[in-house]
């Protein structure tokens, strides 16, 4: 299906290298005068969700409940590129749900996306989806692993399916994969889909994109059998495979620690 929407590009004044480019989908043209605000107004609308290295906020209007996200100001290199090389965090948010809806698979819709420029330089981006109440994850885990052991299966069906149809997201964590149950089935739905990849499935590229999962032995032991069966392989292959990915990233991210530590002790 062709997405329609509208683009609108607003320049600030008549002298100045500002411009906003909004892209609105079709389907919610009545919310577009909102979203052209988003850039001037964003810190005071609706209800803060979240602060850290970027910004979430809930909007309610016009019978919508919208969340926003406000991504952190790039670097000068990444706000070139971004500008005039590679989409834009929120472009790509924006078309990766669309594409993950396309194949099938859940994301909290997408309305739009807004773009900030200041010359050939981006400065700011926002991307606007509808409002989820699925729960992260994560927010199950307190509970142990017997009272898991089913959402955890059925994530690691999941997590095939979304394999074998080429989809492999760059940050596959726990907080990223929501979940809503229903008589016994679940649902699961992601977000944070600004990097994602695309191409052919194979076990290693797979289960590499598993690593990020911060999860004790139990829960990756039962992914891995559960993965296996899925796929029809050997789970002691599945299981070794998903544990070498996982601690090399482990290592990975301690070794990027501790040189960190170090150059800043120079």
């Amino acid at each position: 299906m062709i997405v329609l929407g509208v683009v609108v590009f607003v320049a600030q004044t008549a002298f100045s290298k500002m411009k906003t480019k909004v892209f609105v989908k079709d389907n919610y043209s009545d919310v577009k005068y909102l979203i052209e605000r988003i850039p001037l107004e964003f810190d005071s609308m609706g209800e803060l969700i979240f602060s850290g290295r970027n910004q979430v906020r809930i909007i309610r209007s016009g019978g919508y409940e919208l969340t926003v996200k406000s991504f952190k100001k790039p670097s000068f290199l990444n706000a070139f590129v971004y500008a005039n090389i590679r989409k834009s965090k929120a472009e790509r948010s924006f078309w990766n749900s669309r594409k993950l809806q396309k194949e099938g698979f859940s994301s909290p819709d997408p309305v739009a996306f807004v773009n900030c420029y200041n010359g050939l330089l981006l400065k700011n981006s926002y991307y606007v989806s509808l409002y989820t109440n699925y729960n992260a994850l994560e927010s199950v885990l307190h509970r142990g692993l017997e009272a898991n052991t089913n959402i955890i299966k059925a994530f690691a069906r999941f997590a095939y399916r979304l394999h074998k149809r080429g989809i492999f997201h760059k940050d596959f964590n726990v907080t990223n994969v929501l979940f809503y149950c229903k008589d016994g089935v679940y649902d699961f739905s992601l977000i944070d889909n600004n990097r994602m990849g695309f191409g052919r499935y194979s076990l290693l590229k797979g289960l590499r994109n598993l690593r990020r999962l911060t999860l004790n032995s139990e829960y990756l032991g039962v992914i891995a059998s559960e993965y296996a069966t899925a796929c029809g392989q050997e789970e002691i292959k599945v299981l070794n495979i998903l544990s070498y990915m996982r601690l090399r990233f482990i290592y990975k991210v301690l070794f990027k620690l501790k040189l960190k530590k170090a150059l800043r002790l120079i």
